[in-house]
């Protein structure tokens, strides 16, 4: 997370926030939708970790994202924010989609239940590698150059506060609808590519599952699988029914199942 992303949403996020939008120096924010699943899992829940534990350890889907989330870094492939730009580039594009596939055949070796929902990363590349790569690859450039373009407008549109303050004028939901309304925002322009495909729930799919790579990474080590369904519960609609569609539109029945199969195992051993 970049130090001005985490400091704005830390704002974001108290009370005593009113006046800082108004600013005239209003900086964008390129991992949006990470970033925000990343604080509203941790520091606002208060999640009280405990001992050296590790979802990965007893997940074999969740192990396997691990693994490519590794070799994405290693590779220098962006992913949790702008990764329209990263696959503008053919060969980037093709690299991850590579290892993606070689992901997909891992996950053949897990537990069924556990595949049902494995994690983020992979639906998200799922969404761009498999899904939706025909009409992505068409209109990457394009939208791309939309998301560019549009980027600090919509979040400086979104940053109004009757538009923040729209579902409830708590903390967590101001940061909830932030982000939302810049997503929905960027979407509307997205979708002006091409009018033959649905780039807007593309685009809106990318950062519910965006979102719920923020949420995991916060909460896959050091918290009991109870602790992870507590806290994803508790936060805001409208940025769970954001993780939610992404996951079954995308490929999963619901991707809240990945809290629940962790949290029916019981405790880390």
């Amino acid at each position: 997370m970049n130090n001005y992303s985490y400091i704005f949403l830390a704002l974001l996020l108290c009370t005593k926030v009113s006046n800082l939008l108004s600013k005239q120096s209003f900086a964008k924010i390129l991992h949006l939708t990470y970033d925000t699943g990343h604080i509203l899992a941790s520091e606002e829940l208060e999640v009280k970790r405990r001992g050296s534990i590790s979802i990965g350890d007893i997940n074999c889907a969740t192990n396997i994202g691990l693994k490519l989330e590794k070799q994405l870094k290693a590779n220098n492939l962006e992913y949790r924010g702008n990764i329209l730009e990263t696959l503008v580039n053919e060969t980037k594009y093709e690299d991850i989609c590579r290892q993606v596939d070689i992901c997909m055949q891992s996950l053949l070796h897990c537990p069924k239940e556990e595949v049902q929902a494995p994690t983020a990363i992979i639906a998200l590349l799922k969404l761009f590698c498999d899904v939706k790569k025909e009409a992505t690859k068409n209109n990457i450039q394009c939208m791309s150059n939309m998301e560019r373009m549009y980027l600090e407008k919509c979040q400086k549109g979104c940053s109004k506060m009757e538009i923040l303050k729209s579902e409830g004028s708590g903390s967590r939901d101001m940061s909830c609808i932030f982000a939302y309304c810049s997503t929905i925002c960027l979407a509307n322009q997205v979708s002006e590519c091409d009018s033959k495909e649905d780039l807007r729930n593309l685009y809106y799919y990318l950062n519910g599952a965006s979102m719920l790579l923020g949420v995991e990474t916060a909460l896959r080590d050091d918290v009991l699988p109870t602790q992870m369904l507590e806290a994803y519960n508790k936060i805001p609609l409208k940025c769970r029914e954001m993780m939610d569609k992404s996951g079954k539109d995308i490929y999963f029945k619901k991707i809240v199942i990945i809290f629940l199969v962790s949290a029916s195992m019981g405790e880390f051993k």
